[in-house]
């Protein structure tokens, strides 16, 4: 099975990670500030600059940027001033670039540094500047219909609650988080088993306001009335792990992302993850961490663990065939981190541990905040014209981490 993919050459390794420091070393703290003063504006590529209206301040839009100059004092007490510059996915490469020319020196000008920020990779700080609370919606605000058919999932995101638009679809639907449906005026809030506190408080508060017909309605996953299946045409929600009802009883739940190098000779970098610049590794080591982390951060060379809480995935990248010793050092890691975690974390159990080699677990998906199945690193079906297609009839090939670890022994 992995000969085929590996070949049959197996070189020399000395796995040396750290997997005890690297659970310990937890990247999550959230930075308690008091902001001062805050404003947003949208721009365009020639540094234009158009004032975002007080009640829309929360709403980011996929094809447009933005511009958000804030003071606050830090947890010393210290005044900073930063203006993040936030640009959507679907906002082109080149356009970015022009803006920041411009953007670099209108930042001087308002006596802060400019902090980029991508979709999906946002910091505590920037989400704390618009209150809390983040939501990033498709398309453009100019043609925003409020009474179109959407749906937004919430989640607890670094201390903060971000919601981000998704398919409409009662197969999007997770059981381990809130969504609001909305369509004609119309908003129901889909409470996911695995919703916590937080993150239902924050989605009754915007369910509140999509709720132009003037009723926000709750609807309990696995009870849900014909008439909620009825705004999908019918159709059925999908089956999630039933893991995901436990996840209100952890304050610890999150997820972490790791690239397994075995290129570096170090065990693990001293130096912790740098939370204020998005997206940085740690320094050079043998398993790195990638903190904040989005689909983008997954390349289709490389090899990959997941830490999902309730379970942990070995991703292979469909390129990642001269990545053997990353790949067996990605197994000795994910088998330790899982007992530890599950102890040092008092998880409810040891996570269950699989090697994805083709395909996506649907449950993997919903660790991010947004994916797309064209930009997988894992080998997708025939319908995905931008990977490599499986077989007919094949959409997902994994294989168990004691199973996988046998293989390599034998």
């Amino acid at each position: 099975m992995f000969t085929d993919f590996f070949g049959k050459q197996r070189p020399q390794r000395e796995y040396r990670a750290d997997a005890a420091e690297i659970l310990t070393r937890h990247p999550s703290a959230v930075p308690k500030i008091k902001t001062l003063n805050v404003q947003l504006f949208r721009v365009s590529g020639d540094g234009k600059k158009q004032l975002v209206p007080p009640h829309q301040e929360r709403v980011l839009f996929e094809r447009e940027m933005y511009l958000c100059p804030h003071s606050f004092t830090n947890e010393q007490g210290r005044k900073v001033s930063e203006v993040y510059f936030w640009a959507g996915d679907e906002v082109p490469q080149a356009t970015v670039e022009d803006a920041q020319v411009f953007l670099n020196r209108e930042a001087r000008i308002m006596g802060g540094k400019l902090v980029q920020l991508q979709q999906g990779k946002e910091t505590s700080e920037f989400l704390q500047a618009l209150g809390g609370i983040l939501m990033v919606r498709r398309g453009s605000s100019n043609k925003y219909d409020s009474l179109a058919p959407n749906m937004l999932c919430g989640r607890r995101y670094l201390g903060q609650i971000a919601f981000d638009e998704v398919d409409f679809s009662p197969k999007t639907l997770c059981s381990g988080f809130p969504y609001l449906i909305t369509q004609q005026g119309k908003c129901f809030l889909w409470k996911g088993k695995g919703s916590d506190v937080d993150e239902l408080g924050c989605a009754r508060l915007i369910g509140m306001d999509l709720a132009l017909m003037g009723e926000l309605v709750e609807v309990d996953d696995g009870d849900e009335p014909a008439e909620f299946w009825n705004i999908f045409d019918g159709g059925a929600k999908q089956g999630s792990a039933d893991h995901w009802r436990l996840k209100p009883n952890y304050d610890r739940y999150c997820g972490r992302l790791f690239c397994s190098d075995a290129s570096h000779p170090k065990q693990v970098s001293r130096t912790p993850v740098l939370l204020a610049r998005p997206g940085r590794l740690t320094a050079p080591a043998q398993i790195l961490e990638v903190h904040p982390f989005n689909q983008a951060d997954l390349s289709p060379s490389g090899i990959y663990v997941l830490d999902a809480f309730f379970e942990m995935y070995i991703i292979v990248g469909y390129g990642a065939q001269t990545q053997y010793a990353a790949f067996h050092n990605a197994l000795d890691f994910a088998q330790e981190y899982a007992i530890l975690a599950s102890g040092m974390e008092d998880r409810p159990f040891v996570p269950i541990s699989t090697v994805v080699l083709e395909g996506i677990p649907r449950d993997l998906k919903s660790v991010f905040r947004k994916w797309r199945d064209g930009d997988s690193p894992t080998r997708m079906n025939a319908n995905n014209p931008t990977s490599p297609s499986l077989k007919r009839g094949r959409s997902l090939r994994i294989v168990p981490l004691n199973q996988a670890l046998q293989a390599l022994a034998d």
